[in-house]
């Protein structure tokens, strides 16, 4: 009954297509007893010893050693298997982000340029946040001393998580002599 299991075992991982097919290479087929190329197992219980065999009188014979092969394909499989639980505590673990948007506006006011009676400063907003903001709004306040302060925004459509944009900051006022301050106004988070 047992070698009818294994055999019917075999037949279906043969069916499974290249994946058993590379599984029936990889094991190593049962030998019937009594078969020409076996030696005659003295601990059987076959009819020439002087006795039926029975099902529970047949034990349970111990795998046969592994080849290189399999050892090779269990090692690669548990590697992947260790690689992407790594990889999943990692990412729940391992991240320093902050939960939610965490929006950050940097000047580079010592890159600024001046082109015909403008100054051109750089600047570069980033999300250091797990969540992404849409319609990022950051104003900009120029304040020249005995001046009304200038005052220009700018509307970044998508800012993705741990994503930046950058763009220029256009206005009159020298940024060596004046102060300038910016703040995120308003944002959606999506």
């Amino acid at each position: 009954m047992r070698r009818l299991v294994q055999r019917l075992g075999v037949a279906l991982l043969a069916g499974m297509g290249s994946f058993g097919g590379v599984w029936l290479a990889l094991r190593r087929a049962p030998v019937p007893r009594g078969a020409p190329d076996s030696e005659p197992d003295p601990a059987s219980n076959d009819e020439a010893n002087g006795g039926g065999e029975t099902e529970g009188d047949q034990e349970d014979s111990p795998a046969p050693p592994r080849n290189s092969a399999e050892k090779v394909t269990l090692a690669v499989s548990l590697g992947v298997i260790i690689l992407l639980i790594g990889a999943a505590l990692f990412e729940q673990f391992g991240r320093s982000e902050p939960p939610g948007t965490l929006i950050e506006v940097e000047l580079r006011v010592a890159e600024a340029v001046a082109r015909d009676g403008f100054y051109y400063i750089p600047f570069e907003v980033s999300n250091a946040g797990t969540d992404p903001a849409q319609d990022v709004i950051v104003i900009f306040e120029v304040q020249q001393e005995g001046e009304m302060p200038e005052e220009s925004s700018v509307t970044i459509p998508f800012l993705a998580n741990s994503g930046s944009a950058t763009g220029e900051l256009v206005t009159t006022a020298d940024p060596a002599s004046a102060e300038i301050t910016s703040r995120v106004a308003t944002l959606i988070l999506p």
